[in-house]
């Protein structure tokens, strides 16, 4: 595998030279080589590089000798000749080789190499290249250009294999032709209820809920499997759980490090931005490029400046970049080069190029030349003091005042448009027969605040609002659908003055069952901010209501039973001056819930949005058609009323869509060109007014590098050029010049740069990613050190298989989720993690063969996820700012982290939105082998240790998590028996319900301990449990 080249031995080759060099008949002799290519280039030079080039090169000249060049190895070294053509008495090398007393500290030379050596010497030691390159060959000790992962991908063909019925997908093939050659064979598939649960961790890092459990296990329809993985790959919090492993790979932190170690409070946007890409399945080769050199390819591309935060989430010394003397400043910074070039060589390529800074690679075919470099392609890459850079898109100022005025030119002449048009059509319904359309109300409901009509596709005034001015304005893009034009100041006052209210909707969801949580209706800030959200969570209504004891986003909420359909349904929520929230879905009372604390804590500046969340994370699927406030709450006879007299205790308002259907075709069609208009010029506003701040690259123009004597800083020799590694044009053809000069513009280095990683050529970049995702799925790659591809790295278990993932994983134009959805539905991963075959055992008990799945320990940050789901107490809102479990303290110029033990809705978020502050472990997540941000992880320790339960048992966070998970299961235990309260908590720990036996002990143990303390203990002990923290 290390020497993939064509041998030829050296008793059945030619006489070299045979015209002109007669040789003893008895002697081996070389042959003519096949090709251009002459016997030296084939046999000879591979053989010195293998295994005497390690010492005796131009560089590297032990006892005075080069056997790299022609001259000076026919000169010899310091011992005398080392070579005599035609005369191995006098040849000291051959005496050496012949005596096994070199390759020194090596394994000698075998029976054919010295053959081969033999005859070459005899034949006059034709020498038929200028210069050896020690990198070119493999040997027992090194890499070489032929190293297996730096050739090109080639999608090999589908082994054969006896055992037909078991492949789902080529996947298969591969990994039981492995087995049938060792003579195993593959494990049962796994049960449903642990696929299920296999799956749900493996995505999106989150327990099933029993309900989710029992439809899949009860669902046995072909594609209910495909269906699930659809369904987890679809979800949000697919982003959550694979941005946390890239996160390790590139040792995101939140804070600098070294002495100071301040806080970079802006640097979870690029946290957000590796999510949100993952989720929407930004293709890896863009993935790669934004992050490299987003703001230079994309420089209108805001997302693609955030992305280049990847270049800036390390460590960085403060103190020796900016206070320290010159000569302190230009080690910090060679230092602070090797870190970026560690990480980009190791993340996106697998090689570990920084070990090459001080002298050649010992291991792999990357000279001191390479690292600097590339180097010199970083070397613009540099840190603000203050640690943040403004996010401004390219302002054209003329630009902007032409579209303000275009705007308010347009929506003046539409709102008067619009004024006309209703007019006109209530003139002509006037003069209708009694009786036709809806019949008003003459004296509406008391306490009616607001009323709107939902257009599909224009402003429209609230009628009967309080503030008469006031419009809800569509809004295109991807941002609301529609928000009112400033916030309803006044609608708030007169909530707040009462102390209650009700809000009453007719909808019509798209999904009876859509990912959330989706916003309906919204008077919030944001997605972390909010007076009051009613949305869709799957099947269910959700709603989330701000009193001034909750948290500003209105945490927990309020959850309706699956009572969501696909109809036109009446939706009313209802919160009266007792505290207690209602929610009613077609008169019917579905949810109610008790709340401490009042109104007087919503914020007069919150904006009210429909179908989404005004920054525009939050989409619903479906249609609002009318919504109303009320200053009070309304019973449930009013309720009812509503429900049956669809128009309410209002007058009757017509759509706009009915209005604007009864005018003429023309008239719609310009109609709809001045909106379609309207909503270009403010999708175009959004970009050129956006102003954020964002921790991201700062580049400057870089000095021109040199390659410094045993990375001496002290010490410059030859000029280093911006260019990629020679190995990979070597082997593959992969241009590696970028024809960029040592003083190039930074902006075209990192381009360079961005581009050739990306090349679907590019022999790594395919393979290092595929690899990744294999080992998270199975807990150990295919290649078993993710980010070592090279000669110190472990081999491939299954070379042809990794290349067939990469060259999928291309022609899938870079899909991850494509790759995902290749390896979930395979046969290999649906195998049970159960040990059947001692065999098996004996002959592959580290299982690289693939005859059983992995059972695996969860990450840290998934058993904190697990234990908050479970609990009911996880806030599942998605990204923003970074929460706090800790207290920053600054202390003579130095930030330290102390843990704290809160446990509030702010900090029961996803663990991958907590501060990563280096040096600012949290215990628990840290006795679960969470590792340090300042280090590269791309494979976790996974260790065992009596630290670890004594954590899960006494910390402080997972005895609020079982109080909550307690609480949980007796408020949804209608009845309150024992044993119905045990049956729901394994369900929802383990997704089982309990053995025979367990259900005993459990009740035996809560009869002992009463029902309350009872219950909190076994909810605690089932968060300690193996199989709530593994992956079976």
């Amino acid at each position: 595998m290390i020497d993939q080249r064509t041998h030829l031995t050296a008793t059945n080759l030619l006489i070299f030279f045979a015209l002109t060099v007669p040789l003893a008949r008895s002697q081996p002799t070389i042959a003519s080589a096949p090709g251009n290519a002459s016997p030296f280039e084939q046999k000879i030079a591979p053989l010195l590089a293998r295994h005497c080039l390690e010492c005796h090169t131009t560089t590297n000249r032990e006892g005075g000798l080069d056997l790299s060049q022609k001259e000076s190895a026919l000169s010899g070294g310091e011992s005398g000749l080392a070579i005599a053509p035609r005369n191995l008495d006098q040849s000291l090398l051959w005496e050496h080789v012949s005596s096994d007393s070199m390759p020194k500290d090596r394994p000698p030379l075998s029976n054919d190499d010295k053959s081969l050596l033999k005859a070459w010497i005899n034949a006059g030691a034709p020498w038929t290249l200028d210069t050896i390159d020690p990198f070119a060959y493999s040997s027992p000790n090194r890499a070489g250009y032929d190293w297996w992962s730096l050739q090109p991908v080639q999608k090999p063909a589908r082994p054969s294999v006896q055992m037909k019925s078991w492949p789902l997908g080529d996947i298969d093939y591969f990994v039981l032709a492995k087995l049938e050659s060792a003579g195993l064979k593959p494990a049962a598939p796994a049960d449903r209820r642990t696929l299920i649960r296999r799956l749900y961790f493996d995505l999106i890092g989150l327990p099933p809920d029993p309900a989710a459990v029992e439809r899949f296990v009860a669902d046995q329809s072909p594609d209910a499997y495909e269906n699930l993985v659809s369904e987890l790959l679809d979800s949000p919090h697919y982003g959550e759980r694979w941005a946390r492993h890239w996160l390790d790979v590139v040792r995101f932190g939140e804070s600098q490090g070294f002495e100071r170690n301040r806080i970079r409070e802006n640097a979870w946007r690029y946290r957000d931005w590796v999510i949100q890409s993952l989720n929407r399945d930004l293709p890896y080769d863009e993935f790669v490029r934004q992050q490299i050199a987003g703001d230079v390819l994309y420089p209108d591309d805001l997302d693609a400046l955030i992305a280049t935060g990847y270049h800036v989430c390390g460590t960085w010394d403060q103190v020796a970049h900016l206070e320290g003397s010159s000569v302190m400043k230009s080690a910090a910074r060679q230092e602070h080069m090797e870190d970026l070039v560690a990480t980009l060589s190791q993340a996106f390529m697998g090689l570990t190029v920084n070990c090459a800074r001080c002298h050649d690679h010992k291991f792999d075919p990357i000279s001191q030349v390479d690292y600097f470099n590339t180097v010199a392609l970083l070397g613009g890459v540099t840190q603000q003091q203050d640690e943040r850079r403004d996010i401004k898109a390219s302002r054209d100022r003329k630009r902007q005042s032409d579209l303000e005025k275009e705007l308010a030119d347009l929506t003046s002449k539409i709102d008067l448009f619009q004024a006309n048009a209703r007019k006109r059509f209530s003139a002509d319904k006037a003069t209708e027969k009694p009786g036709a359309g809806v019949s008003p109300i003459s004296k509406p409901i008391d306490g009616l605040l607001a009323i709107i009509d939902v257009p599909s596709s224009e402003s429209a005034k609230l009628k009967n609002l309080i503030e008469p001015g006031m419009t809800l304005e569509f809004v295109a893009g991807n941002r609301t659908p529609f928000q009112t034009s400033e916030p309803p100041k006044e609608l708030i006052k007169a909530i707040q003055s009462s102390g209650q209210f009700s809000i009453e909707t007719w909808i019509s969801p798209s999904k009876a069952n859509q990912s959330g949580p989706a916003r309906i209706v919204t008077l919030s800030k944001d997605s972390g901010q909010r007076n009051f959200t009613l949305g869709q969570d799957g099947d269910r209504f959700d709603f989330r209501l701000r009193t001034t004891k909750t948290d500003g986003n209105g945490l927990p909420s309020l959850a309706t039973p699956s009572v969501v359909k696909t109809n036109k349904l009446h939706v009313v929520v209802t919160f009266d001056s007792g505290g207690v929230l209602r929610i009613f879905v077609d008169a019917k009372q579905v949810a109610e819930k008790k709340y401490d604390g009042d109104l007087s804590s919503w914020d007069s500046g919150f904006q009210l949005a429909i179908g989404n969340e005004l920054t525009g994370d939050r989409p619903w699927e479906g249609q609002l058609h009318r919504l109303a406030f009320y200053s009070k709450a309304l019973d449930a006879n009013q309720v009812d009323h509503n429900y049956k007299h669809p128009s309410g205790g209002f007058d009757s308002i017509e759509s706009w869509e009915k209005i604007l259907s009864s005018l003429s075709p023309t008239v719609q069609q310009r109609f709809a060109a001045a909106t379609n208009r309207v909503a270009m010029i403010r999708s175009e506003l959004d970009q050129l007014r956006f102003e954020g701040v964002a921790h991201v690259v700062a580049p400057q123009q870089p000095p021109v590098y040199h390659v410094l004597a045993r990375g001496d800083i002290n010490k410059p020799g030859e000029v280093a050029f911006p260019k990629g590694l020679a190995a990979i044009a070597r082997s593959t053809g992969l241009k590696d010049d970028f024809e960029l000069s040592a003083d190039a513009p930074e902006t075209s280095r990192r381009k360079s740069l961005a581009l050739w990683l990306s090349d679907p050529k590019h022999p790594l970049t395919s393979r290092v990613m595929v690899n990744r995702v294999w080992h998270y799925h199975f807990g150990k790659g295919i290649v078993d050190t993710p980010s070592d591809f090279g000669y110190a790295g472990g081999l491939p278990s299954h070379p042809e298989l990794l290349d067939h993932l990469a060259a999928t994983f291309i022609e899938s134009r870079w899909s991850l989720k494509s790759l995902h959805r290749m390896i979930v539905t395979s046969a290999t991963y649906r195998q049970s993690s159960q040990v059947t075959h001692e065999k098996a055992m004996s002959i592959d008990s580290d299982n690289r063969l693939l005859w059983r799945f992995n059972a695996r320990q969860l990450e840290g940050e998934a058993v904190r996820d697990a234990a908050l789901a479970v609990s009911g107490a996880l806030n599942r809102s998605i990204g923003g700012p970074s929460y706090r479990d800790m207290q920053v303290k600054l202390n003579q110029n130095h930030e330290f982290t102390d843990p704290t033990n809160e446990f509030s809705p702010a900090t029961c978020r996803r663990t991958i939105y907590r501060l990563w502050a280096r040096s600012g472990a949290h215990p628990l997540l840290q006795s679960l082998d969470c590792p340090d941000p300042s280090v590269m992880m791309p494979n976790r320790p996974g260790t065992i240790t009596p630290l670890q339960a004594l954590s899960l048992m006494n910390n402080v966070f997972m005895e609020k998590c079982a109080e909550s998970f307690a609480a949980r299961v007796a408020e949804q235990t209608s009845n309150g028996s024992a044993e119905a309260s045990i049956t729901l908590a394994y369900q929802l720990a383990i997704a089982r319900q309990p053995t025979e036996r367990e259900s005993t002990l459990a009740a035996s143990f809560i009869q002992t301990h009463g029902m309350r303390v009872g219950l909190k203990q076994l909810c605690l002990v089932l968060l300690n449990t193996n199989e709530f923290i593994f992956i079976n």
